[in-house]
């Protein structure tokens, strides 16, 4: 239903908004404003385009088009708003009318009856006593009403005064610090659940999770040389995977082989590589634990194991040897030779030994020799043959 106003009703309509643009813009013109000011005054809102950071500081909000609309262009100030509403009877939905005096009764005939726009008090300085204005967000209408009060900012336009400049900049520099902050906040959880996901799935046992180059024990020239080039090894990783070099780590019992390939590939898994870290047994019950399946669950389990960014095998010879592991161990390793990608090997025994392990009776024994063959190729040799430190605890 339309709404039609009466004379006496736009009158003292008229008598209210003229009264409001004066306590709002002192020494503002109070009357209906000429062509060449209404296209002046538009022509600055038009050009006023609302930035992000405007957003941000004056709505409350991080993203301009998130939560105002993309619609939504233009600003102007709570003074604008009151002098543009003089331009016209329908310049701003719910501040008008400007009427002349001989305005009839059916001058709101084509239109229903606008809320009164509230404008927001104008603030004070605290440290020189300026009026500060708010801000409007505006749609640009252009039919009944040419310009519609969107929202208003939750706090006045920031004064330009040398101590109102000099507290808003301390709070500004507080307000990055406690985003950059936050944000830093966030990227480390991000970066932990990425983490604990990627060694969930690398089926790195729960005792070597907390294996890191810092807490090796480097007492001894020997243990410092192979914690320094374990480590160099990590920081280098992208030139080594470029050329599928990997580490064979031999050794005594008890002397930190898993220690220090388990510390390579937590630092792997910290940048976001895909490892995967099996001892030699675990890995060939995963082969096994899918012989019931149709054989695509196989070729899943091969390809994890061909695909992944690092391999790596630990305890290589402690497995049950039989003809179908030694063929099964010669083909996940040969599968990574061939596509060039690196695999660290960690074993209690020397060459001859693990031939013999390997190779029981004979059986496999030109397997178990082609894999150290393209091991030789692929790895560079770390040897850690010294004391047990379990046993010196």
């Amino acid at each position: 239903m339309k709404y039609q106003a009466s004379r006496r009703e736009v009158q003292q309509m008229a008598q209210e908004t003229a009264a409001a643009a004066s306590a709002s813009a002192p020494g503002e013109q109070t009357a209906v404003m000429t062509s060449g000011q209404a296209q002046a005054l538009e022509a600055q809102i038009a050009s006023q385009i609302l930035t992000a950071e405007q957003a941000s500081r004056y709505f409350q909000t991080g993203s301009y088009g998130s939560v105002l609309g993309i619609r939504v262009h233009n600003y102007a100030t709570s003074g604008q708003i009151v002098r543009l509403s003089h331009k016209s009877s329908r310049a701003v939905k719910g501040l008008n009318p400007w009427a002349a005096e001989d305005a009839g009764d059916n001058y709101y005939s084509t239109a229903e009856k606008a809320e009164p726009l509230q404008i927001p008090e104008s603030a004070v300085c605290e440290f020189c006593g300026k009026k500060l204005e708010y801000l409007a967000v505006l749609n640009h209408v252009n039919r009944i009403y040419e310009w519609e009060v969107e929202r208003w900012s939750g706090i006045p336009l920031r004064c330009g005064c040398r101590k109102a400049k000099e507290k808003q900049a301390a709070l500004d520099a507080e307000e990055k610090r406690l985003e950059a902050e936050e944000k830093q906040r966030r990227e480390d959880e991000a970066k932990k659940a990425r983490v604990e996901k990627q060694m969930a799935h690398s089926g790195m046992k729960a005792r070597f999770l907390s294996r890191t180059f810092a807490n090796f024990c480097t007492d001894t020239p020997e243990r410092s040389r192979a914690c320094r080039i374990s480590k160099e090894y990590a920081d280098n990783f992208t030139a080594h995977s470029a050329n599928g070099d990997g580490l064979y780590i031999e050794g005594t019992f008890g002397t930190g082989k898993t220690h220090l390939a388990a510390a390579i590939a937590i630092q792997l898994m910290e940048q976001g590589r895909n490892v995967i870290f099996r001892t030699a047994d675990d890995l060939l019950r995963d082969i096994k634990a899918t012989f019931d399946e149709n054989g695509r669950e196989e070729q899943k389990v091969l390809a994890r194991l061909k695909e992944c960014d690092l391999l790596v095998i630990d305890d290589i010879g402690k497995e049950m040897a039989t003809d179908w592991s030694t063929a099964q161990l010669y083909a996940v390793i040969n599968d990574r030779y061939e596509c060039q990608k690196p695999v660290i090997i960690t074993t209690n025994f020397n060459e001859d030994d693990l031939i013999a392990v390997e190779s029981p009776r004979g059986v496999g024994e030109h397997r178990i020799r082609a894999i150290l063959s393209r091991l030789h190729e692929m790895c560079m040799l770390l040897t850690m043959n010294w004391q047990d430190w379990r046993g010196t605890r």
